[in-house]
């Protein structure tokens, strides 16, 4: 291969490198601002914590184990196991038998605890829609395009 051309693919290939950090870049860019929009606007009248709420909505799309809830919310065993007493406590969640394996416990949302993640999940996509009524209809579908791969792709860590 003609030294130019090789030189011509190192400069291709860095091209997209810097590409792909420029835009690792602006997503961890927003990370903060969202964060805190997240949270202001679940302080707004939640009666669970941030971290609870998040724990409904995995139980909700099929992490029904205290391990596997555990390892998704990068804590112990033990500090998942007394949120889900809590939560089960306040009626938002069940424990019930795995249907193959009598060891093992399953969680699954209560009507009320799923009644509290549809009011507290439609409250914040609300309020965030309420800000991206500045943009016009591509933005807004760039957006949805951009967060349904890049969700996609987190997702198969």
């Amino acid at each position: 291969m003609p030294l130019d051309r090789i030189h011509s693919l190192i400069y291709v290939f860095d091209q997209a490198m810097q590409t792909r950090t420029e835009a690792a870049l602006a997503i961890l860019g927003i990370y903060f601002p969202l964060t805190r929009f997240f949270r202001s606007e679940f302080r707004a009248g939640s009666e669970l914590t941030l971290d609870q709420f998040r724990t409904l909505m995995l139980i909700r799309h099929g992490k029904n184990q205290v391990g596997k809830l555990a390892e998704e919310n990068s804590i112990s065993q033990p500090t998942m196991s007394k949120m889900i007493d809590t939560l089960v406590g306040a009626g938002f969640v069940e424990r019930t038998p795995h249907p193959s394996d009598r060891r093992q416990i399953e969680l699954r949302l209560t009507p009320s605890g799923d009644a509290a993640v549809k009011k507290i999940g439609g409250s914040i996509a609300g309020a965030l829609a309420r800000r991206l009524d500045v943009l016009d209809e591509g933005e807004v579908a760039a957006i949805r395009a951009v967060a349904k791969r890049l969700g996609d792709l987190l997702a198969d860590r």
